[in-house]
This record gives structure tokens, sequence and C-alpha cells, in this order.
């Protein structure tokens, strides 16, 4: 995904910099779905930008399996569809094209396959009445999901340095980047 929004040089140092932080290690090593749930949601991007550049029904197909095989994975994760709708209205602003048609049937395909699974997840929601919810005392503490919170502090500015040199994808790099947490922490809410 770096290689293609960016350079073969942006995509080795983003895969060196996944690999050795210490959250995405943990979560590697742990018995559960987080390292899917990064794949799938790198491979939804992936598919999505595919579309874009050259619309097939065939493409929306795989973006819409990728959006289903995400959810499948962690319903949480479906945030990211903010961020490419985002990125489409953004695509869809500047050419005027039919994409966010297209986009709307695959992922409108995509949440009705996730449907049941959301449903049925929806009554336990009682599992989680034990966590408290979050205050702004919370957010520095969000930084932290990378390892050290000085190292998500880092990596955020790193984040922020990409959205500015983004160019032509800095509509997707900084809805990846800011829309599905804001929207974590304002449902958790």
């Amino acid at each position: 995904l770096g290689r293609r929004l960016f350079s073969t040089r942006v995509g080795l140092f983003a895969g060196v910099l996944s690999s050795v932080l210490p959250g995405v290690s943990r979560a590697g090593q742990d018995a559960r779905v987080a390292a899917f749930s990064a794949m799938f949601a790198v491979l939804a991007t992936l598919a999505l930008l595919a579309a874009l550049d050259a619309p097939r029904w065939w493409r929306w197909l795989l973006y819409g399996a990728s959006i289903v095989a995400l959810g499948a994975t962690s319903v949480i994760a479906l945030l990211l569809l903010a961020a490419h709708g985002a990125f489409v209205a953004q695509r869809w602003w500047i050419n005027r094209s039919r994409q966010p048609a297209w986009w709307l049937v695959s992922v409108a395909g995509a949440l009705l396959v996730l449907s049941p699974m959301v449903y049925l997840g929806h009554q336990q929601v009682g599992q989680l009445a034990w966590v408290p919810k979050p205050g702004w005392a919370a957010l520095p503490d969000a930084l932290g999901i990378a390892g050290p919170v000085v190292l998500g502090g880092a990596l955020l500015a790193v984040g922020l340095v990409g959205v500015k040199r983004a160019g032509r994808v800095r509509g997707l790099v900084a809805a990846w980047l800011l829309v599905p947490p804001v929207l974590l922490y304002c449902i958790s809410m």
C-alpha cells in the first residue's frame, strides 16, 4: 500500500516500521484477529484504489469481499469505511464520476452479508458493560497503542508528515489517519 500510494522506499519503510512496533508484534503473537484485521484493512484499501483507478465490476466485487473479510475479523475495523467514503467523495468532487454509486453498492452488499454477525454481536453488548466510558483524560492514552506514548506521538507526527506529502491521495491518508480513531472515540462515549 505504501508503494502504491507513494514509492517503493515508503512502502519498505512502512513495512519495516510496522514489523518493529511493540504493539504490532504483540498483536501478531496473540491468539486474536488483530493481525488479520490489519491485513484486510490494507487489502480493502488496495482494492478500493484499484477500483477507483480502473473501474471494473469485478474490482468492486473484490473490494466488497475484502470489506466482508475485514468485518468478519473486527466489526470495529469497519470504521475504515468512513475513511474510504471520505476519499471516494473527494475523488467524486474532483472528477464527478459514477464511482460513489459503485462504492455504495459494494459497501451495502458487504454490510448485508455481515448483518447477521453484527446483529448477533450487538446482542452481546452487555459483555462490555464493565468497561468505563472514556473521558478526555483517556485521549493521550490512545497514543500508547503503539507502545510507549512517546512512540505513539512520533508515529502520529510521521502520519501527519505523510498527509502533507501525500499529493493526490492526501484525502485518503488524512481520512485513514484521523477519521476511524475519532469516530471510535465518539462512539465509545
